[in-house]
Parts: structure tokens; sequence; C-alpha cells
């Protein structure tokens, strides 16, 4: 029995003495911000990645098309370049806002975090309809995207 209790003190002290678990890094990459608005003629709320010129064009279109001066399409080299694109969808009010906040590379996937603002009670707003968007570039992945929306009121005077 005093054995037993040996070997057993043996292996929690040996136990003890391992590193602990190493969690899985993960590192904030760098982005570049393509456009940010409020106005544009997408109305729905989604998330897009595109990893292609013909996507990457009808999107452009899609997003001037009740415009009647659409600013050129920028270039992006899908070689070495993704396109992840954020819509709050069509609101009724001024005050609202999407922004990607970071892109955080697991071994896995890209993380996106995205904070969409509403407007408080207490915050002044016109009637006007907005479609707020943010169209970010990163270099080229394979990997999943997998997006994260925080959803915040913003709290006027």
């Amino acid at each position: 029995m005093k054995r037993l209790a040996s070997i057993l003190i043996l292996m929690l002290f040996c136990l003890a003495l391992l590193p602990a678990p190493v969690k899985a890094q993960a590192d904030s990459i760098c982005f570049l911000s393509v456009l940010k608005t409020f106005h544009s003629s997408h109305a729905e709320e989604e998330n897009v990645v595109i990893n292609d010129n013909a996507q990457w064009q009808s999107l452009w279109l899609t997003l001037f098309t009740n415009t009647s001066e659409k600013p050129p399409l920028p270039e992006i080299d899908f070689t070495r370049r993704t396109i992840v694109a954020v819509f709050q969808g069509l609101q009724a009010t001024s005050g609202y806002e999407i922004s990607i906040e970071e892109i955080v590379e697991t071994e896995n996937a890209l993380l996106v975090t995205i904070k969409a603002f509403s407007p408080g009670q207490r915050c002044g707003v016109t009637g006007i309809v907005t479609r707020p968007l943010h169209i970010v570039e990163i270099e080229k992945t394979q990997k999943e995207i997998v997006f994260h929306v925080k959803h915040k009121v913003r709290n006027c005077g």
C-alpha cells in the first residue's frame, strides 16, 4: 500500500513538471480598406469573400447601380489578394455603421471580427435610407473565413 501511494505521489510530481499544453496561436493580420460607405445599392445584409476579378467586377457594379457616376473599379491582383466585404443591409435611417475591426489567422481559418453599430434612442438621426458596407483586401488565402458580428448600440448625448 505504501509502495502504491509512493508511485502515485511520484506520478503527480512528474505531471506537475510537464509543460502546460500550448494553445493554438492566432495572429492578427493586416488589411487594407478599399471602401467604407453608408450609401450603396447593396441592400442585403451579408458577408462576401471574393477571389477573382469577375466576382469583383460584378459586386462593384451592384454597389453603384443607383448612381449616375460610378467610381472606377479598384484594381486587385487576385493571384496575391482576397477581398472581404461586409454589408449591414438596408437601414431606414442614418446612424448605422459596419466596420471590420480585426482579422485573426488561426491554423485553419481567418476569423473576421465585425462591429455593426445602430443608433441609440437619444441619437439624432435623419430619415435617409442607408446601406452601410466595409470592403477590405488581405493577402490571398484559401482558408475558411469565419465572420463574427458584434452588434453595438451607440449611446448619444
